[in-house]
């Protein structure tokens, strides 16, 4: 069994709201304007946030994304992309893309560390294009980086990859702000990744 000398790294991201969306025209006159976005490192592994059902042009989300990263991944020079695309659901035919953000790991490189008595982070604003380029509005990030060795060693084998995509609300439930207060921080956090991560693969034997 190899063990990675890896040092790993938790990206929290999280989508807070987008602001002054520039709409389809067909959509302009809708009340009932549903929009939700698809968030990425790897595009093999995306994941959705919830849908929005009341902000029209200026959608709330305040969910949270989790990817496995790396020093490399967020050097200054790093290609690496978050990708975050916006869409309004449509009755019928396919939902409709409004725009899409592209952010360099890079940029998040001093966002702030997470030890085990608290986190740090900071906030962001991205432009969100639409396919010519033109903008049609602004996301709002907010990034905190859960850095530091693990606190214990780590197989190659108990993470899926670089920009690996973490389903957050499956892996931690839905009251995990107030529960990780109680736990002890990075530790616990690593602990739940590797029993998610094994789960996954017991799925896979048995199908």
């Amino acid at each position: 069994m190899e063990i990675s000398t890896t040092k790993f790294r938790l990206l929290e991201i999280n989508l807070i709201s987008a602001l002054e969306l520039k709409l389809p025209r067909s959509l302009l006159s809708r009340e009932d304007l549903h929009t939700y976005a698809v968030v990425w490192i790897d595009p093999k592994q995306k994941l959705r946030s919830r849908v929005d059902v009341t902000g029209f042009k200026n959608p709330k989300w305040n969910e949270k994304f989790v990817f496995v990263v790396d020093a490399e991944t967020l050097n200054s020079l790093s290609t690496a992309e978050l990708v975050i695309e916006l869409y309004c659901i449509r009755r019928s035919g396919k939902d409709r893309l409004i725009g899409t953000s592209r952010v360099l790991l890079g940029s998040f490189g001093n966002c702030g560390r997470c030890y085990y008595e608290g986190t740090t982070g900071t906030f962001r604003v991205f432009y969100v294009r639409g396919s010519n380029g033109e903008p049609r509005g602004v996301l709002v990030l907010g990034v905190t980086i859960l850095d530091g060795l693990l606190p214990y060693q780590v197989t190659s084998d108990q993470f899926m990859g670089i920009g690996s995509a973490i389903d957050y609300q499956k892996l931690f439930g839905d009251k995990v702000c107030a529960d990780r207060k109680k736990k002890k921080g990075l530790r616990w956090l690593f602990g739940c990744l590797i029993k998610w991560k094994t789960d996954m693969q017991q799925k896979r034997d048995l199908s």
